[in-house]
């Protein structure tokens, strides 16, 4: 039976990756995203900056904010699990711990 490194994995997926051929428009797509990134996020960060000055809802504001947080965890886990290969749940237990301190200073 063949043993499979972690070079061959990287060997076939490059393979198989390669042999994908992208349409001219997605590939137009790829090559502005990768020249505007930067741009693009400054405009983003820019726009959600300036959109509670816009909005007088409370609930659209409650959202936003829980999206940031979730963001921000997702990000935090998937530097650790992800990129290291880490298996940590103390960032989740600091989450629960928070969301548990919320909880008992909103009743």
């Amino acid at each position: 039976m063949k043993k499979h490194t972690a070079e061959t994995r990287k060997m076939t997926l490059a393979m198989h990756l390669a042999s994908y051929k992208k349409s001219p428009q997605a590939r137009a797509l790829e090559r502005f995203y990768h020249q505007h990134r930067i741009a693009i996020l400054l405009v983003v960060i820019g726009l959600l900056c300036i959109f509670p000055f816009f909005t007088n809802k409370s609930y659209v504001l409650g959202v936003l904010c829980r999206i940031l947080l979730y963001s921000i965890l997702a990000g935090a886990l998937n530097t650790i699990n992800g990129y290291s290969g880490q298996f940590c749940l103390g960032i989740a237990g600091f989450f629960c711990v928070g969301a548990h301190s919320e909880a008992i200073l909103a009743t």
